[in-house]
């Protein structure tokens, strides 16, 4: 596969609050996937969603972690940037 025959791009999805990433093909053209026997067709401009990041708010993640079955032990936010370490352990 030639990795310039492929564009990433970056969508935030307001609704869903997540950074959805993409590979929009910049031809028609086929990709061989051999470990999985698989062959895929991409048309010019056809996209593959290859991965999500969610976006949460700090208080989010710890009554994620508590119905879960796991408490938040630690949190820690940057500030300067919109991320957190979180520290979840089995409750």
């Amino acid at each position: 596969m030639i990795w310039h025959a492929f564009k990433h791009e970056a969508r935030w999805n307001y609704e869903e609050r997540r950074i959805e990433m993409h590979l929009r093909s910049m031809g028609r053209q086929s990709v061989k996937i051999p470990v999985a026997n698989l062959r895929v067709m991409f048309n010019q401009g056809e996209t593959i969603w290859t991965e999500s990041s969610h976006k949460y708010l700090p208080e989010e993640v710890v009554r994620m972690a508590r119905r879960t079955g796991f408490r938040c032990e630690g949190q820690w936010v940057d500030e300067e940037w919109a991320f957190a370490q979180n520290l979840l352990v089995v409750a």
